[in-house]
């Protein structure tokens, strides 16, 4: 099956990354700033980025979450359909 990755968008404190990693084998959470409960772990990485202009390969998320962008629809989906 090979690596799983998930990426939460607009990640905030990471909490839900937290739940996801255990079945995966990375959870990537990105948000515009960094915020102080990060704390990278095993499986998980955090990266301050802008989810309207992400920097990842395509093809490269086994799947994305973004429950705190969700009234931003229009301007990420396009971003993360490409990285899946």
């Amino acid at each position: 099956m090979g690596r799983r990755i998930a990426l939460d968008l607009g990640c905030n404190s990471g909490r839900p990354m937290r739940r996801v990693a255990w079945s995966c084998s990375l959870a990537v959470g990105i948000d515009v700033m960094p915020h102080s409960a990060w704390a990278r772990g095993s499986g998980l990485e955090f990266i301050v980025a802008d989810a309207r202009f992400l920097l990842l390969r395509s093809s490269s998320m086994g799947f994305v979450v973004a429950v705190s962008l969700l009234e931003h629809v229009p301007v990420w989906v396009s971003e993360a359909y490409c990285v899946l």
